[in-house]
């Protein structure tokens, strides 16, 4: 996602109107085929609860 002068206006003012945009989207299907590398977990360092 670039970040354009017109996106960053546009988040400003649907921040300042109390509506501001969910930024996130799924990605695309085509990650979903990819197999998963071993490799360190991400949330090792959150407390358990």
């Amino acid at each position: 996602m670039p970040l354009t002068p017109q996106r960053v206006w546009k988040a400003i003012r649907a921040a300042q109107g109390g509506r501001p945009d969910d930024p996130w989207t799924e990605p695309p299907a085509a990650f979903s085929t990819l197999p998963l590398r071993d490799g360190p977990d991400p949330h090792a360092d959150e407390a358990v609860a």
